[in-house]
């Protein structure tokens, strides 16, 4: 599942963005006085006249972080901490350079991977792929042996890549099939496959449009893509590709909706795809068995996928709702508040409201599939941390400060929730309670080992600090002079 890129592209989001979701302050003090001014900055934003799902960031949250490659790789440059999703060792970039640590406290520096941007590990062995702006170069490292197994310049690197964007949805973006048998790169508008045994190029596709995102299936035989949408009188036609692996050969369809991330039911049957910032947002289905538009749901998104991937959840806008796209059968949100949430069985596609708030919501799925972490982008009462229960459609504030799910981790059980917004926090999930957690930094970025013991927090790439969930303290700070 690829970013989304429209966010990232338009000046005037990343303008509000650093206002709206700068640094809280480090006192009581500091952080009433910017929720204030955040609220100011919203209501000024809403009275000018940007009130739709269209202008702040609403949908899926991805934020979340977690063992493994993410959706698109482990953006080390803006932070992201890589996580082995077979152990507790992990890789981060501290400063310039890659470092491979455990929580035990030892780590070493990896040689030929200075300025790191981007990784994903194999899926079958002990070697990670690294995309790198030293010269700009993909290349193969094997961990257990400490050595480079090939290198490659990137694609693209003499044409446009922008080393300077420290954004999570910095280009390359990097996945790997599930046989590990091919490494497949993104760029603004090409698509290109490697061999991941001998880094050979096995072949490559350009796209008339940029590339907006992008999922591989389960079985690594295809790529899905899908590029930015072009409007016409009829209004925005998005195309959606689909890449055979590794031949590349396309199949392309047109959907009558503007571009953003897709996700794929567990099933593999369906995909959707809902974009939050355009005019036209409805929640485009497509049937991945025949290749085929299937139809426009009313709401927003992107969507998520909760329940084990049975459920999508997006939202609607009652005050930017097409009664044109419900079907006779199809349920009309009821209740006064601007903001549902919208609950899509991804095997049958029927689909259910329920009444959430007056502010553009986030939304992430606890991992069992039952639970909704929400918030929102701005700052209104009904925007702080929420918990809604897919089961009984109630719908919990938290106690506590008040916070962002910007950067967070979830313990696999989901009782627990450990989140970093100008300092660490931890969200008992059961309990629906938030607590400060006392560290010597105020770390930016969080990530937890797959056994759920060891959280990783880095300040700036600086230093990771291991804390241990157990003895609730740091018990070891990785990176810095000299490794062991």
């Amino acid at each position: 599942m690829g970013r989304r890129w429209a966010r990232d592209a338009t000046g005037d989001e990343k303008t509000a963005a650093r206002f709206t979701n700068a640094p809280a302050g480090r006192s009581l003090m500091d952080r009433t006085t910017m929720a204030y001014r955040r609220t100011i900055l919203t209501a000024t934003l809403l009275a000018l006249g940007f009130t739709s799902g269209c202008d702040l960031a609403g949908g899926a949250n991805d934020g979340n972080q977690g063992p493994g490659n993410g959706d698109d790789g482990v953006a080390l440059r803006a932070g992201q901490i890589a996580v082995s999703h077979k152990g507790t060792s992990f890789l981060a970039r501290v400063d310039n350079e890659l470092i491979h640590g455990d929580v035990d406290g030892s780590w070493r520096t990896l040689d030929r991977l200075e300025d790191p941007e981007r990784l994903v590990f194999s899926p079958q062995r002990d070697v990670i792929y690294v995309a790198t702006d030293d010269p700009g170069r993909l290349r193969a490292h094997d961990l257990t042996r400490d050595e480079q197994l090939w290198s490659v310049t990137l694609p693209g690197e003499d044409s446009w890549l922008d080393w300077d964007d420290t954004s999570v949805s910095a280009r390359p973006w990097l996945h790997v099939t599930s046989d590990d048998r091919q490494l497949v790169v993104v760029t603004e508008d090409t698509v290109t496959v490697f061999d991941t045994e001998s880094g050979d190029e096995l072949g490559a596709w350009k796209s008339s449009e940029w590339i907006v995102d992008i999922d591989l299936d389960a079985s690594g035989d295809a790529a899905y893509v899908t590029l930015q949408e072009t409007w016409d009188d009829e209004g925005p036609k998005t195309p959606f590709v689909t890449l055979e692996l590794p031949s590349l050969q396309a199949t392309s369809i047109t959907l009558p909706n503007c571009a953003d991330e897709t996700v794929i039911g567990t099933d593999g049957r369906y995909a959707f795809m809902a974009p939050t910032q355009c005019q036209q947002d409805p929640v485009s289905v497509i049937d991945l068995e025949t290749g085929v538009f299937v139809r426009n749901l009313p709401g927003f998104g992107p969507v998520s996928l909760a329940a084990g991937g049975d459920l999508a959840v997006a939202f609607m806008d009652l005050d930017n709702l097409d009664e044109s796209l419900f079907l006779d059968d199809d349920p009309m949100p009821e209740g006064d508040r601007q903001y549902h949430l919208m609950l899509i069985d991804t095997r049958t596609l029927e689909f259910k409201t329920v009444e959430l708030g007056d502010s553009l919501p986030r939304y992430a799925p606890t991992p069992d599939g039952k639970l909704l972490l929400v918030d929102a982008d701005a700052w209104f009462d009904d925007e702080r941390v929420r918990i809604f229960d897919l089961q009984t459609g109630e719908l919990e504030s938290v106690l506590g400060p008040d916070i962002r799910l910007d950067h967070f981790v979830m313990t696999s059980d989901s009782k627990y929730a450990y989140l970093v917004d100008d300092g660490a926090y931890e969200l008992s999930i059961s309990e629906r309670i938030l607590s400060s957690m006392p560290l010597s930094i105020i770390p930016t970025s969080i990530n937890i080992t797959r056994d759920d013991r060891w959280l990783l927090m880095q300040d700036d790439l600086g230093p990771v600090h291991v804390f241990d969930r157990e003895s609730d303290r740091v018990t070891a700070v990785v990176g810095g002079v000299r490794g062991r």
